[in-house]
């Protein structure tokens, strides 16, 4: 637990100034009460899953995706096994509480490519793209997962629609185009913002403010009953169509995570 001004400060520095595509009041978090922080340097204790960014059908298996975690960073990793493949890394932090739909989440974390991917289908290492979100799984009631997500397309070839360093926001469907960066090395930046309960939200990516969507996506009936959130850091590695040749791993180092919730 953190007290009010300890909240108030890093809620404000996160949420001052900027335009995002809906309207999110910082305001509201004047209003919230036991307020709660956990953070990390690293993502050690986090869940490691497959997601559902992968090709062939049925051709991805769990050895085919890994995160390590270092002192200061840990590292996402898929296609470790460098095959002709696209596999999806999700590691999350999850928890569970009925009451989660009801609060205010801000989540802060930096990232990095320890590389740069190139139009070059020998390589060893590429990447199709970096995905972060916050998600609220309502397993008791509507059967519906809540939340906000963005995408860094890093692929060197882009796709039919966007060039690489193209960057999206999910909008429970699909991805749609909100902005582009750069693809380098550099350490950067990500913050996100989540009210549930008025269905708004906030993306600043290196203190530049981009248009977010509050998302609501139907999941498959295996999902539980419980409700439970999830803060996501991800990554999905380099899809091999249409030749099949490609075998690369693709790696996203995360770390300084922080995840903040309030009643709202």
């Amino acid at each position: 637990m953190i007290n009010r001004r300890d909240f108030l400060k890093f809620g404000g520095a996160l949420l001052a100034g900027g335009i995002a595509a809906t309207k999110f009041n910082p305001v509201q978090a004047r209003e919230a009460e036991s307020p709660t922080l956990i953070k990390g340097t690293n993502l050690n204790g986090w869940i490691v899953k497959r997601g559902d960014a992968e090709y062939p059908e049925g051709g991805v298996n769990d050895n085919d995706i890994k995160t390590i975690h270092q002192a200061g960073y840990s590292e996402v990793r898929a296609n470790v096994l460098k095959r002709v493949i696209m596999a999806h890394n999700i590691t999350y932090k999850k928890v569970v509480n009925p009451a989660l739909l009801n609060y205010f989440h801000i989540c802060s974390f930096l990232f990095r490519l320890p590389y740069l991917p190139e139009q070059n289908i020998n390589l060893t290492l590429n990447g199709q793209t970096v995905e972060c979100g916050i998600f609220i799984w309502d397993g008791a009631a509507t059967r519906q997962d809540y939340g906000m997500a963005f995408q860094w397309l890093i692929n060197p070839w882009g796709d039919q629609e966007d060039p690489q360093g193209t960057l999206r926001a999910w909008n429970g469907n699909r991805w749609v185009h909100v902005g582009q960066k750069n693809v380098d090395t550099k350490w950067h930046t990500a913050k996100m913002a989540v009210d549930f309960s008025r269905k708004t939200t906030q993306l600043v990516i290196d203190n530049k403010y981009y248009p977010s969507q509050y998302s609501i996506t139907t999941k498959p009936p295996t999902w539980g009953n419980t409700v439970d959130a999830r803060f996501q850091l991800e990554a999905v590695s380099i899809d091999p169509q249409p030749d099949d040749v490609i075998q690369a791993m693709h790696r996203v180092q995360y770390k300084n995570w922080k995840w903040l919730w309030a009643a709202a």
